[in-house]
């Protein structure tokens, strides 16, 4: 139990930490889970999003394009981009930095 209740308490500071974050498949760039942030932010609900994948915000990216810059993270190394599409038409700003767990981005 002292685990799960850990577990549960990490998820509930992940959901409400002020940074955006999202985490995705490494290989269909699909948004697994996406904290309240950028919901909020972006004015997209998690099922939408879970039906997204990280290409659909930066549409100025092809997904191939997309892969290419998470290439550095096999290596060690973070990238870091800087707009977001948002669902009505405007766009965030801010810092996006990328970490990856194996076959997760987050």
């Amino acid at each position: 139990q002292p685990v799960e209740s850990e577990a549960l308490r990490l998820g509930r500071i992940v959901e409400d930490s002020l940074n955006e974050i999202y985490v995705f498949d490494a290989k269909t760039l699909k948004f697994l889970s996406v904290n309240r942030g950028p919901r909020e932010n972006l004015w997209y609900s998690m099922k939408e999003l879970q039906g997204m994948t990280a290409v659909d915000l930066k549409p100025k990216f092809t997904k191939k394009q997309f892969l290419e810059v998470l290439q550095p993270l096999q290596k060690g190394e973070k990238e870091r981009r800087r707009r977001r599409k948002r669902k009505k038409g405007g766009k965030g700003k801010g810092k996006t930095g990328i970490l990856g767990y194996g076959r997760t981005f987050v």
